[in-house]
């Protein structure tokens, strides 16, 4: 009965570990995501700016 107490709080914290590694992931995914995002609509306007320009 008592060894069932550090089993239980070592799985936990292996669980607040995984958990905290997933949102980490999840974070660096969305902020990479988020970049590409802005790179594609700064190269749009780009080509929207030349275009009203005729420089293309």
């Amino acid at each position: 009965m008592p060894r069932k107490g550090p089993i239980q709080q070592k799985s936990d914290s292996n669980f607040c570990s995984a958990a905290s590694y997933s949102r980490s992931a999840a974070v660096k995914t969305e902020s990479s995501g988020i970049s590409e995002l802005t790179i594609n609509l700064m190269s749009e306007l780009l080509d929207v700016i030349l275009y009203q320009n005729n420089i293309v």
